[in-house]
Order: structure tokens, then sequence, then C-alpha cells
């Protein structure tokens, strides 16, 4: 039996709940770290001359390197000769000094999930020297739930996130239901049948990942989607078509298209309102302002209009004024509502699809209140912002109610956003997809990878300050790379992309890190461009053509793995069980990225062999899902897929859209 060595204190200074945590993640890896007993104790006050680690905010210590603040988070850390002070401006900012200095010892967070960080061995880390006081370079550095998700997988995105210096999060919708749904109803059960989940569920699920994140001191983001139809009692908890029959009651209050007032094309989340109504103003933000109430410790509220796109009012009324004209009416009264109940709730609004066409005649009237979100959402991520910030964007079009095109270069978004900055000059965030269904368009990442950071490290040039991604929670597959580019890219825009990637996979997988990155720059580089090129719409039949002579040079991906599989299966028998680990995720990947590119070689070419391919993969996923659930979305995947068949007008066995039981 051996018997721990007790090696020091962690002293914690007042009574910040955040700094409590803080202190106890401190303990917590340094005792794993040094193999001795870790104590956390309370101290009245701070003791320069008294060994230990002392945890508490910048207002705890007499020294002010750091002055307090509400959302900017500056951290100090200054650790010599047994003595160590880690503090924040806010209660989270002293969490990232802990995990700062962690990392400074040699702790690596290779991914959310299981076996997802790599600990060094240090007898006595007391005795190293750490000093860092550093502020990172955007203010706003948030996560957006997305795709399929079980609690637990959100749960380590966000235990993840304050470790890389995520400072938000963003829940969506009133409970979350349809990405919990899409993990408890159909991808865990690996059958092509849906189990029922509940909305009760959802819920339960949802006040879950507030209190992790709260624990954390992130800053809460809610809502966004069903603003449009819950305060007119529909139901709006998922994209899919309603079953009931809209009461004319309601109906009156619902966007006029065509001549009728009806859900669009039956999905009341796609569903615009009559804004120009002042009753439908009027009860669209009473509805915001009752649940700000009900949630005052959700910080920022989105309010967005309906999703869809060309779906505006085209009654009389509402075509006096563009779709963001009204939009920002109802803003304003709503900022007057929320100042009238004395709430101080920030509101997030967005600039996307219709509404990326700036106001002509209103203007926000309290900026404070307001956070302008720029959602790029039919962008290519062939190129970043800052890579395209020398083309010529192309004239913003006019606005034709429900005949618009959405521009794809990112010039030519940033052309729209300047529109929209000469009318409101408060805050503004990129909400962004790299990590939505463009991440299976770069099966190596690394071209993707690039991409985030330097669209993370150019906000600042861009004029924003800072960053949404809506994303799927599981991407880490096969590495960690890209969370590790968006993390490291909004804390320091100085550092390059070559020092963060190769400090990344040196961390992660030492001598052979350089030969991994590499390996899957090659993967990158032998597809990603063309993916990212590729037609959304079966129409696009030049481009379809184009893909088909692309296609002959994928099988540069089955070679390029066949000669790193030897690295592979020897990286495999590791004795560090996290090493191990890190390998088999690339042993997984060598089957999955040899049959994908297989997969879009086929179905580009217009092969009915896709479909049994699709099949293949799919069931394969489906068998390994209990060793790939925390580092892939199978759900997400298995959607791109079918939608590749679907533009090459081939058959595929619905996997994902199963109808209720």
């Amino acid at each position: 039996m051996t018997t721990k060595t007790y090696a020091g204190r962690v002293y914690l200074l007042g009574s910040d709940p955040v700094v409590r945590f803080a202190a106890q993640e401190l303990a917590r890896y340094l005792k794993e770290i040094s193999g001795s007993e870790i104590k956390v104790a309370k101290a009245k006050a701070y003791n320069k001359t008294r060994e230990g680690w002392w945890v508490g905010l910048a207002t705890d210590y007499t020294a002010d390197s750091v002055k307090p603040s509400g959302n900017d988070d500056v951290i100090y850390v200054d650790a010599v000769k047994g003595h160590a002070v880690l503090s924040g401006s806010n209660g989270r900012a002293a969490l990232y000094a802990v995990y700062r200095y962690l990392e400074e010892l040699g702790c690596c967070w290779i991914r959310p999930g299981a076996n997802g960080e790599r600990l060094p061995r240090i007898a006595k880390p007391q005795t190293r020297r750490v000093a860092l006081i550093e502020k990172p370079s955007a203010r706003h550095r948030c996560i957006c739930i997305e795709g399929s998700c079980a609690v637990e997988h959100v749960k380590a995105m966000i235990d993840y996130a304050a470790k890389r210096g995520f400072n938000g999060y963003f829940t969506q919708f009133r409970n979350s239901y349809t990405f919990f749904d899409r993990w408890y109803g159909m991808e865990r059960h690996r059958k092509i049948k849906r189990t029922p989940f509940s909305s009760e569920a959802a819920h339960k699920h949802q006040e879950t990942v507030k209190k992790e994140a709260l624990k954390r001191g992130m800053m809460l983001h809610a809502v966004g989607h069903g603003w449009t139809c819950e305060p007119f009692g529909i139901k709006g908890e998922e994209w899919s078509a309603a079953g009931d029959k809209v009461s004319p009651e309601v109906a009156q209050y619902l966007a006029e298209v065509a001549g009728k007032r009806d859900l669009w094309r039956g999905v009341a989340l796609n569903t615009q309102l009559c804004f120009s109504q002042l009753k439908v103003r009027e009860l669209f933000t009473d509805a915001i302002v009752e649940y700000a109430q009900e949630h005052p410790l959700e910080e920022y509220i989105h309010v967005w209009q309906a999703d869809g796109s060309n779906n505006h009012c085209e009654c009389a009324e509402c075509a006096k004024a563009i779709p963001s004209d009204w939009y920002v009416a109802s803003l304003n009264l709503l900022d007057e509502k929320l100042t009238a109940a004395g709430l101080k709730t920030k509101i997030v609004f967005l600039a996307y699809v219709d509404l990326l066409w700036a106001p002509r005649k209103e203007k926000i009237a309290n900026p404070e209140r307001f956070v302008l979100m720029f959602a790029p959402i039919t962008r290519s991520y062939a190129n970043s912002f800052m890579s395209d910030k020398n083309s010529e964007p192309a004239p913003v079009p006019p606005y034709r109610r429900n005949k618009l095109e959405f521009p794809t270069a990112p010039a030519d978004n940033l052309a729209m956003l300047a529109k929209w900055r000469r009318k409101f000059s408060g805050e503004c965030v990129d909400f962004d997809y790299h990590l939505w269904g463009s991440s299976y368009s770069d099966p190596g990442q690394m071209a993707l990878a690039r991409v985030i950071h330097e669209d993370a490290t150019g906000l600042g040039k861009m004029g924003m300050d800072g960053f949404i991604s809506c994303q799927n929670q599981r991407v880490s597959f096969p590495t960690g790379i890209t969370m590790e580019a968006l993390g490291r890219g909004l804390w320091c825009a100085d550092e390059t992309f070559d020092e963060m990637a190769s400090r990344y996979f040196h961390k992660v997988y030492g001598a052979k890190g350089t030969l991994v990155r590499l390996y899957l720059e090659e993967v990158s580089r032998a597809i990603s461009r063309d993916l990212y090129t590729a037609p959304r719409e079966p129409e696009k039949t030049e481009g379809i053509g184009q893909m088909r002579r692309a296609s002959r040079k994928w099988l540069r991906i089955a070679e390029l793995t066949a000669e790193m599989q030897p690295v592979i299966d020897k990286g495999v028998k590791s004795r560090d069980k996290i090493v191990a680990e890190t390998w088999r995720a690339l042993d997984h990947y060598a089957w999955f990225v040899v049959n994908y590119a297989d997969f879009q070689r086929l179905a580009w070419r217009g092969d009915a062999a896709a479909s049994a391919k699709y099949d293949e993969i799919a069931d394969e996923l489906d068998r390994r899902l209990p060793l790939l659930h925390d580092m892939l979305d199978t759900w997400s995947l298995k959607r791109q897929m079918q939608h590749t068949l679907w533009i090459n007008g081939l058959p595929f066995t619905e996997r994902i859209a199963l109808p209720r039981p």
C-alpha cells in the first residue's frame, strides 16, 4: 500500500462560487499531476509570505495588475518558489488562470470527452516558474449547441470550452429539444427507427447544461428560434411540419405569401409574421419580456425572426418597408419594454439571409442594449474572411422581396455587413458555421482549421467583438485541431496558425506529431476544396460535371492512408492509455476516410454503387458508435451523405429524418 505525500494547499480567497470551483479544479489536477495530496483551504486574506497556491479575484490581492471586470476576461498568474497567485478580473477569468497555469505545467486539452486530456507527471509542481498576464483578443467567445447531442456530450463540451477559454454557451430554443431528440430518439439506438423523446426530458437536460455553464462563470445565451410561433400558441421545437391546422385567429398574424397566410411549407419555425401589424409586434415583444423576467441568469437573449429565406410577408403594409426595417422597429419596442421593466438583459439580433439587407429607414435607438450577430450561413468555407479581404466584393444587390439570392464569397458577405455597421455601431459578433455541416467537406480537418483560425484571429480587423460557433458538439474526429484553432485564435490573435498547430500535434502525438499533421494536410489537400465548392442543389449541372472530373484525384487518399497505417498500428500499442487512445482514433479514421472518399467519388460520378456504399458506411458507423460517439456526430454525418446522394439523383435509405412513433 502506497501513502500519498502531502504537497501543499490551495488557498481560496473570497466567496465567489466560480472561484471556489477554480480552486477545486486546481487541487484536483495538481493531485493527478504530482500524485500527492493537495487540499483546498479557505483563507481570510492573502498572505504573500505563505507558500501555496492562492486563487481569487483581482480585488482579493493588493497588487493591481488586473482590474476587476464583468465581461472582459483578464488573467494573472505568478508562480515562483512555492508561492503561486492565480487571479482573474472575474470568477471565470480566475478559472481560466488555473487552466492556463496547468497548461504551462504541461497539461494538454486534446478534445472534449473521455480520454480527452493528457497530463504530465511532476513530483513538485510548486517549484515551476510560471508568469502570465493575458487578455483574450476577442471579448465574446461562445459555443452554440447544434447537431445531435446527449447531455453528456454537451457537458463534456462545456468542460472543454472553459479549459480552452470560451466564455459563453448558447442553448438555442426554449429547451434545445431538437438536438437532444436526434441523439435520444435516433442516433444512440443504432436502428432505422425512432424512439419517443419528450419535451420535458429536453427541458431537464437543458437545465443541466445551464448549470454546468454557470458553474464555470460562462455567460448564458438563450432562445433565438421560436419567437415567431411560440407566442402565438404554435409549438416550435424542431424543423418539421406541424400536424395541426392554424386557426383563423392565429393565421391573421402570419406572413402573407403568394396570397395566403399559413405555415410556410408546413413548418412553424420557418413561418414569418406580418410585422407591419402593431398587434404582432406587441405580442412578439411581450413574450420576450416575459421570458427575460422569468430567466434572469440568461444574460443574452437572442431575438430572431423565423428561419428559412424568401418567406417574408407580401401584404401591402409590409411591402412599405424591407424586413430589416420592421425588425428594428420591433427591437426598439422591445427595448422600451425591457427598460420599463428594469431589465438589463442584452438582446442579440441578427443579420441573416433576408435580414442581411440593412434597414433603410429604422435605426437601433439604444445600441447599449444590443449585439449585432452577423450570420453568413451561405458563405463558402474554402477561404477565410481574411484571405478573401483583398477581393473586390460584388455590389450589394437591391432587395427583392422573396426573390433573393445570397452571397457565397466571404468578401461579398462582409460588404453586406458593412451596410449594417453604418446603421449600428454597437457590439458585433460573427455567428458562424465552420463546425456544423461544413466540417464534413474537409475530412482531413487541416484546411478548415486554418480557415477557422484566420477568421478568429481576424475579427478585430473586421470590426467584430467576438464569435459564436454554431456547431456540432462532437467534432474531434480524428483530432481536436479545429477546436484548438478556434479557441486559441479567439484567445491570442497574434499567434500564427503554424505555431498553434505545431504545438498541438507535438503535445498530442509527441515525436510523430509532424507526421500526423502532414498526413492530415495531404488528405485535406486532396479533397477539401472540391467538396467546399461542390453544388448544393441538383440543378447545378455544370458544377456536378466539374466534381466528376475532380473525383479522380480523391483516390490519392487511400494511398496516403496505406502509407500511414504502419505508424498508426505502432501508436495504438503505446503503454500510455491516453496516447494509445489518440492513435486508436486515427485507426478508426483510417477506415473511415478511405471509404468516405470512395463514397464521394462514386456519388459525384452518379454511380448507383454510392447508395450501397452509404449503407455500408452507415452500418459500420453504427457498429463503432460506442467507440466514436464522443468524437463524431454520426447523425449529422449521415445527413450530409444523404444530401450528397440527393444532389446527384441517387436513392438512399432514410436514416435521420425518421417519422415519430
